[in-house]
């Protein structure tokens, strides 16, 4: 018995799936976006975040009564408000240079890009972590889009 299997493949509707349909960026946004929101918020934590606070600013904070200081010595972990306002957005990207529809971007207090990109007189702390590398999650989306695929071929 002879099985001859054939497929047309467009790259014109795949780049249209890609560029204009929101279920794309959507699965980039929640594989990728969620991954390095949770990555994040565990790197503050765990206190892995660098260069760490000054001796003189820990003092300062137990000091201090109020707000009270919930981080004790983690850096940019005093009082909650940063490490709680890290979040995907409810609301898509508009722009030009956000090519996908869809995508929700990652948002937090505005002093978090002071500290993430050392403006405004603060030290800089890459404090933004990607968990995975974009080996896995290039394989993530591959093995998704082939379930996809396969559920599109079962029909």
């Amino acid at each position: 018995m002879n099985i001859k299997m054939t497929s047309n493949f467009s790259w014109t509707k795949l780049l249209k799936f890609i560029t204009h349909d929101k279920r794309f960026g959507s699965l980039v946004g929640k594989e990728i976006g969620e991954g390095i929101v949770e990555a994040t918020k565990r790197k503050i934590k765990s206190n892995e975040v660098t260069p760490k606070t000054s001796p003189r600013t820990l003092e300062l904070r137990r000091n201090r009564k109020h707000p009270k200081s919930i981080g004790g010595n983690t850096t940019l972990y005093d009082t909650g408000k940063l490490l709680n306002s890290i979040k995907l957005s409810a609301t898509e990207q508009a722009g030009d240079y956000n090519f996908l529809r869809g995508l929700r971007p990652i948002e937090m207090v505005g002093y978090g890009a002071s500290h993430q990109f050392g403006k405004d007189g603060m030290k800089k702390r890459e404090f933004i972590s990607v968990p995975k590398t974009q080996e896995q999650v290039s394989q993530k989306l591959m093995s998704l889009m082939s379930r996809a695929w396969k559920k599109r071929m079962a029909k």
